[in-house]
């Protein structure tokens, strides 16, 4: 989807600002069962899992993004790396530095 979903989270985002919002969870449900569980189990699979994350967030006012591990796409790679530039096809990198650099 090339980052469709990126740009109604931001759309969404845009709408809250400004509201009494501490979080917000965006789930990007995937069409496979499996797939779909497994993110959801990592990011809010308990309320003990719920709660460390935001606290983490609470924690580190830096901190912009929680993922399921082994699902973010980032990797923490930077832009210009090699292995970034090895992940990534051309089109998707230059989407990508296009939704970080509004978020």
């Amino acid at each position: 989807n090339k980052g469709a979903d990126m740009g109604q989270l931001l759309q969404q985002m845009q709408s809250a600002s400004g509201r009494d919002y501490d979080v917000v969870l965006k789930i990007h449900s995937k069409t496979d069962d499996l797939i779909r569980e497994s993110i959801l189990h990592c990011l809010c699979g308990t309320a003990h899992l719920a709660q460390n994350i935001i606290a983490s967030f609470a924690a580190d006012p830096a901190l912009g993004l929680a993922g399921a591990n082994g699902f973010v796409g980032w990797k923490g790679e930077p832009q210009g790396s090699p292995r970034f530039e090895a992940l990534w096809a051309p089109v998707e990198q230059d989407n990508m530095k296009r939704t970080w650099s509004l978020i």
